[in-house]
């Protein structure tokens, strides 16, 4: 019982995010050290404790891990999308974005959010063409898909623009951009702003 331990503690640790052999070893283990404790006290040799302690510790450290990935599974299982494949209408968490933005957390549009994804385009040009002249294109294709979208001029509106636009090192494979509209005071939307006029 105690090798059995031993081999299924190894298998075990290896294979975390499966638990049947994490749990056997951990009995086996514990099993295979109270019998041998108990054959000790009546004067047999100790033979397989180390054997059975390495299993169910082998066990025991593959069950923690994998619940450790499990619990990391679930807090980062959240709705992200990639940015490539957000779409106009997409309502969105904005406020963990950082500089470089791969994925965005997506929400139904009646849930509460602070973004929604109003246009998107692509820009032109096999060489990059530096990022002050893709700003000035961005800023420009935002503001002009904005009245049509939303249903007022920027000028009028309590929405303000945010958009993600291509960077150099990935310009061969990708030149689109995101135009998304978000409260200028920090609230949270609870619909689509499409034709909301706001």
């Amino acid at each position: 019982m105690a090798i059995a331990a031993l081999v299924l503690g190894i298998a075990g640790a290896v294979l975390c995010f499966v638990f049947v052999p994490s749990i056997l070893a951990l009995i086996f283990g514990l099993v295979a050290a109270r019998d041998i404790k108990r054959s000790a006290a009546a004067g047999a040799p100790k033979a397989g404790a180390g054997m059975a302690r390495a299993g169910w510790i082998l066990g025991l450290v593959g069950l923690v891990v994998g619940v450790v990935f499990v619990i990391i599974a679930v807090a980062t299982s959240e709705d992200d999308t990639s940015v490539r494949d957000l779409r106009v209408g997409d309502c969105l968490q904005m406020d963990d974005l950082g500089d470089v933005v791969r994925n965005v957390p997506t929400v139904e549009c009646s849930e509460p959010h602070d973004g929604e994804v109003y246009a998107s385009s692509e820009l032109e040009g096999a060489a990059y063409p530096g990022v002050t002249r893709v700003l000035e294109l961005v800023e420009s294709g935002c503001y002009e898909a904005f009245e049509p979208y939303i249903g007022a001029a920027y000028e009028d509106s309590d929405l303000e623009i945010f958009y993600l636009y291509p960077l150099e090192r990935s310009w061969r494979v990708d030149r689109g951009y995101l135009c998304i509209a978000y409260p200028l005071d920090g609230s949270m939307l609870s619909e689509s702003v499409e034709g909301s006029g706001r």
